[in-house]
């Protein structure tokens, strides 16, 4: 016999391993996360050009993403052209930045980061 719990989005009665809700599709079933909303926000502030902060949150592969353009622009400033892709890494790492701070972040698994 499985363990049902009820979906804090719709209500419904979803099974507890469940990773979304079958009914409407609500992840995390409402879950918060285990991470520290304020660690990745100092991280996003600080290495966040580098994408430790999504390392940190469990999405390796924007962490992975942000890295390698961190390095091909950092090889590219040797040309001064290098700037073409730190300005939109940086917009990028503003945004995630203000998605911590106002509390719109997820985890790698899906569930809300709290500050």
């Amino acid at each position: 016999m499985s363990d049902l719990v009820s979906c804090q989005t719709c209500g419904k009665s979803v099974s507890a391993s469940a990773v979304a809700c079958p009914h409407c599709g609500a992840s995390g079933q409402g879950a918060v996360s285990s991470k520290s909303g304020l660690i990745a926000l100092i991280l996003a502030f600080f290495l966040g050009a580098l994408g430790i902060h999504n390392f940190y949150l469990g999405r390796v592969f924007r962490g992975v993403f942000q890295l390698i353009l961190f390095g091909i622009a950092s090889l590219l400033m040797v040309f001064l052209i290098g700037w073409l892709l730190y300005l939109p890494l940086l917009a990028w790492v503003f945004l995630e930045f203000v998605f911590i701070l106002l509390g719109g972040a997820r985890d790698g698994d899906g569930m809300k980061v709290k500050l």
